[in-house]
């Protein structure tokens, strides 16, 4: 069987994906599971895998690279290449709507992010989309009323579970945020209650992971953080009165396997504090595979990946997040607590 896996229309550098297992090589959630997806199938010998791609990948022996430049051709080179199944993320304005529909492939939607009504429906009425994957359960409930459950199924994210090298330090001071520095990621929100926990702890640094480049190339603001108008709405909070950044944060980019070197060190680890639209949060079950408490807002898809209050924190409000932050960083016993049986649950 021949399997093809569209990874979509991002562009940005080449990323080397051929130690998949080791973690994410620096791309988003999606792309990291949609690579080892081609990565693990490469390994079963029935079959043959090729990845349909506009941004250039390194990966593993015996994986075909498909290179296409926009979406429209992606149908056309899977046919060429012989395709029985493609799967691919959800895709809700692209012209690949009705050149499925004109195919005779099989097609497997892999749902990532919520879906419109519009897509759910085209979903259900389109013969060739086999079947619809969700990938937690309070998404897969979201739509429990609609047609789109009759060709839907659930599967959590997949995560390498080799542990075995980790040793965490917990050095009371540092807290991890990982994510791409947009709108729906929350780094709006980190930025908002920084200068809250520094005054409770003076020593504290927050380390971003992640850039306003992650899902793409994009022109950022005079800070080199993000675009322009989202840079404008975070910066006052992490700036002096003379408009240079804090000392107290450092931003790292785009990280690849060494950010779990930064997880075993650090104290708390956040991930979207803004709880916006997530289904299963990657990173959370990045960061408790290093046994690093996740602390965030507790909305959609976080029940899924942490148990409140036992792996991990999910609270209801800004402020209230601030001070399970600093209580993650000053009660030790706690933080030990959390972050022990996340590691444990793997």
């Amino acid at each position: 069987m021949r399997i093809a896996i569209y990874l979509g229309n991002n562009v940005g550098s080449t990323v080397d994906a051929r130690n998949i297992e080791n973690g994410n090589p620096g791309v988003g959630g999606a792309h990291y599971c949609l690579l080892m997806l081609a990565h693990y199938l490469n390994k079963i010998n029935k079959y043959k895998v090729g990845i349909i791609t506009v941004r250039d990948y390194i990966v593993a022996d015996g994986i075909d690279i498909i290179k296409v430049t926009q979406d429209e051709e992606v149908i056309n080179e899977a046919i060429q290449w012989n395709t029985d199944v493609l799967i691919l993320k959800q895709f809700p304005n692209s012209p690949l709507r009705s050149l499925i529909q004109k195919s005779d492939l099989k097609v497997i939607v892999w749902s990532h992010n919520f879906l419109s009504s519009d897509f759910c429906r085209y979903i259900t009425e389109t013969p060739q989309i086999k079947c619809n994957v969700f990938v937690g359960k309070q998404q897969y409930d979201s739509y429990i009323d609609n047609d789109v459950i009759s060709k839907s199924i659930v599967i959590y994210n997949m995560v390498t579970s080799d542990n075995t090298k980790i040793h965490r330090i917990n050095d009371g001071r540092s807290v991890v945020f990982m994510g791409a520095i947009c709108q729906k990621k929350g780094f709006l929100e980190m930025c908002r209650i920084w200068p809250g926990i520094l005054k409770d702890i003076p020593n504290a640094r927050l380390i971003v992971l992640g850039s306003g480049k992650l899902y793409g190339d994009k022109q950022l603001g005079p800070y080199g953080i993000a675009d322009e108008r989202y840079e404008k709405q975070f910066i006052p909070f992490i700036i002096d009165k003379n408009g240079r950044l804090l000392p107290s944060i450092e931003f790292k980019g785009v990280v690849s396997h060494e950010k779990s070197d930064y997880f075993c060190n650090a104290s708390v680890g956040i991930v979207n504090p803004s709880g916006s639209r997530e289904t299963f949060g990657m990173g959370i079950v990045e960061m408790g595979r290093s046994g690093l408490p996740v602390v965030t807002i507790g909305t959609t898809g976080y029940y899924d990946t942490i148990i409140n209050h036992e792996t991990g924190i999910l609270e209801k409000s800004q402020e209230k997040l601030q001070k399970s932050i600093v209580n993650l960083l000053k009660n030790r016993d706690l933080n030990h607590k959390l972050g022990g049986r996340s590691h444990a649950l793997k």
